[in-house]
């Protein structure tokens, strides 16, 4: 452990010693991995109590437990534990798993129909139960399930190794040779190998305890566990301290950790470590005509800001309002009111008026129509009304298109599609069934749209008169560029697919005015390889709008594990700096910063009184830099929004390359003053707004395919097999955002 006691103390290598922090983070396991279910990670473990869980829909558990990881500080290493809850598929008859996946009790109540030959359901299925393990209780043997037949115990056959038997069914099978007469015939069976050849009756399987579910959650489920597991800081606080007494003191019959790492002349401290911390000043908000908000509490109060107007609000004249799926659930009377009354009563006062339709003059049902010719009929409505407005501007094409969806589904997914890469519109979605459940929408809707309208057709919300921000866009002779990235991975459980990269960059002095572009890359490289490409065309972009290339460049770079911060930073640093040297820029500054948000440590305020009043969290602005950051780097965490529910978890903001040279202080408040721009939101929200717009940029590439997020039928899609051609197939699907969409902030 010398090299560890070396690298905190700043007196040997500025390498971090991967292989003692290795065996230290085992040592530490050991006595938990006694007690508890445990997985493993590169950087942290997890302990969980499989066999007290809580059902949530779709079939699965939540098992609760911790998770832990040892990080290092100037002078000292840190054990960090943290409160964890994840998935897990639940013990026992995998008949019972399979009814409530279907949310049903018992497998008899599941409609058959959702388990027949080619349905949406038994694929979904299949998926979910990949690489389950099971017990088949006739043989006590274990299996991997690698599939769901489309084929039941009745009509499942096969040539049986008796002489003389020929074809048998499954079901005739078990019965001669195990005397089992099969309860549900009718059940699909199970593939249990990869070449298919085991096949076994779904009602002989049970599921092992202890599996963690690898793949994508549902909205639904996230909603539940976030409601299930969101407690205030001071619960939170009590169940971390419980969690280090039962994973390292008092639970089970192994002896304290303290033992077992004193001989390496360590010891596990009984008490938090107490740090030091700031918060910073909150920045003025600025709109139009001088108008301004002081923030309180992070949030910005538009209900009672009776004279705030946007800062460059553009009118919308050309639009219309299309509706897809069966209008009959979709309660008319809330759109018209918020189209005719509350929505313009918004934009007028902020300042993006909108100009007053008969409201059946610019609605459009789908009907059976298909939802390229709803949109294109839409598009033409809305520049008809438009045309016969003398003072209306000449419109090629509609402004916006409000698009109200029954459900979120394939038409949201054929919408963006079709209206990005190949009609060049822009549309706004509303789901009819959070928006329109009553007569009238909420009270905090119209605003939210009047935003998000107002940035999508190219007008400015809000700016910042924060004092470095300010300085930052007095240009001068160092005109700046911030960027945001984000790279975004196949969701857990797909073994093969396509990553999509995302960097959008400022294309004003304010920093509130962001262009996207993305790529299509081969799934699970960890860095993005066209970061060069990417950052040529947000510069030469840059220039046609101001006349003059970024000199300054300052990157925001979410998505990255914290084992590979250097790897990635060296890979994308450098092909920063070949961009710059092919733009004719050589010497342009770069500050590049790591964003995470995946990470254990929690802090908690030692005087009540100092934390937010209405649940106890820390104070928007709470910025700690020292005593859990790292020996000689640096680094921050930053609360910069109110926590709502639950314990807020600060951003960890790490910088790897600055050759800007700024001062902590000016590069944290920066930083805090344009989380108070996001463009779609009524307060300061918890990260930079650059890695906002990159994540919501990447997300929406995913549905610039035929198919939407699952890809063609006859693509490669998101499950790509068969090397690089299968996977070049895959990307190839992909369409580009279309010149005049990519202008705007489409993605928000």
């Amino acid at each position: 452990m010398e090299d560890l006691h070396k690298f905190v103390n700043n007196q040997g290598p500025t390498e971090v010693p991967r292989a003692s922090l290795t065996l230290l983070q085992l040592i530490l396991a050991h006595r938990p991995k006694m007690i508890y279910t445990s997985f493993h990670k590169s950087t942290h473990w997890g302990f969980y109590d499989a066999y007290k869980p809580t059902f949530i829909s779709g079939g699965l558990i939540l098992g609760a437990g911790y998770q832990q990881s040892v990080k290092y500080t100037l002078g000292s290493l840190l054990l960090t534990i943290d409160v964890s809850n994840t998935a897990f598929y639940p013990k026992g008859p995998l008949m019972d798993l399979v009814a409530r996946v279907f949310n049903k009790q018992r497998i008899q109540d599941v409609d058959r129909r959702s388990l027949q030959p080619g349905s949406i359901e038994l694929a979904r299925l299949s998926r979910f139960l990949r690489n389950v393990s099971v017990t088949a209780s006739h043989i006590k043997r274990n299996y991997k399930i690698r599939g769901i037949s489309d084929k039941t115990s009745t009509t499942f056959r096969f040539m049986s190794r008796e002489q003389g038997v020929g074809m048998v069914t499954v079901q005739k099978y078990f019965s001669t040779n195990y005397k089992i007469n099969l309860r549900y015939p009718d059940l699909p069976c199970v593939i249990c190998s990869e070449d298919g050849q085991i096949v076994l009756p779904m009602e002989l399987l049970d599921v092992k305890v202890g599996q963690r579910h690898q793949g994508k959650l549902s909205d639904i489920q996230t909603a539940e566990i976030i409601k299930l597991t969101a407690v205030k800081p001071d619960v939170r606080l009590r169940k971390i301290q419980d969690g280090r007494l039962e994973l390292h003191d008092r639970g089970g019959s192994e002896p304290p950790t303290s033992e077992l790492v004193r001989p390496w002349g360590l010891n596990v401290s009984k008490e938090m470590k107490m740090v030091d911390a700031r918060v910073l000043s909150a920045p003025v908000v600025t709109g139009g005509r001088n108008s301004t908000i002081t923030p309180r509490d992070g949030g910005l109060d538009y209900l009672h800001a009776h004279t705030f107007r946007f800062f460059h609000g553009i009118p919308l004249e050309a639009w219309s309002i299309a509706v897809f799926g069966n209008d009959r659930n979709v309660n008319m009377r809330a759109v018209e009111d918020l189209f005719s009354k509350q929505l313009p009563m918004e934009c007028q006062k902020r300042g993006n008026a909108i100009t007053a339709r008969n409201f059946k003059d610019v609605l459009i049902f789908q009907d059976r129509n298909s939802v390229e010719a709803t949109l294109v009929e839409a598009n033409r409505v809305a520049l008809s009304e438009a045309s016969r407005d003398p003072s209306s501007a000449g419109y090629k094409c509609a402004q916006l298109i409000f698009c109200i969806f029954e459900r979120k589904g394939d038409i949201y997914d054929q919408v963006k599609y079709l209206s990005e890469t190949k009609l060049g519109l822009m549309t706004q979605g509303l789901l009819a069934t959070k928006l329109f459940k009553g007569p009238f929408v909420g009270k905090g809707v119209p605003t939210n749209l009047a935003l998000k309208v107002n940035a999508k057709i190219g007008g400015i919300n809000t700016t910042v008169d924060g004092r470095y921000l300010n300085k930052l866009g007095q240009w001068g002779t160092v005109p700046t560029m911030i960027l945001g990235a984000d790279l975004s991975h196949p969701p857990a459980g797909v073994k093969d697919g396509v990553s999509v990269a995302a960097v959008v960059a400022s294309m004003d002095r304010a920093f509130v005015t962001y262009r996207a572009v993305e790529r299509i890359q081969g799934g699970r490289v960890d860095s993005i390889t066209d970061l060069k490409g990417m950052v040529m065309e947000h510069a030469r972009q840059f220039h046609a709008i101001n006349g003059c290339l970024p000199q300054r460049f300052i990157l925001y770079r979410d998505g990255v594990s914290e084992g590979q911060f250097q790897e990635v930073g060296l890979q994308e640093v450098g092909g920063l700096r070949s961009a710059l040297r092919d733009l004719g820029i050589p010497d342009a500054k770069i500050t590049f910063v790591i964003v995470s948000k995946r990470h254990s440590h929690r802090f908690f305020a030692a005087d009540r009184r100092d934390a937010d009043f209405k649940n106890g969290n820390l104070k928007p602005g709470t910025v700690i830099d020292k005593g859990v950051t790292h020996p000689f780097e640096f680094d921050f965490y930053l609360y910069s929004h109110a926590g709502i529910q639950g314990t807020s978890r600060p951003i960890h903001y790490h910088v790897l390359v600055d050759e800007n040279q700024f001062s902590a202080d000016e590069f944290q408040e920066i930083t805090y003053s344009m989380c108070y721009t996001y463009a779609r939101a009524t307060k300061s929200v918890s990260l930079t707004p650059a890695v906002y717009y990159a994540h919501l940029a990447a997300d929406r590439a995913r549905y610039h395919r035929p198919g939407g997020v699952n890809g063609s039928e006859s693509g490669a899609g998101g499950s790509i097999v068969g090397g690089s051609s299968a996977e070049a197939a895959a990307i190839a699907e992909f369409h580009a955002v279309m010149d005049s969409v990519k202008a705007k902030m489409y993605y928000i």
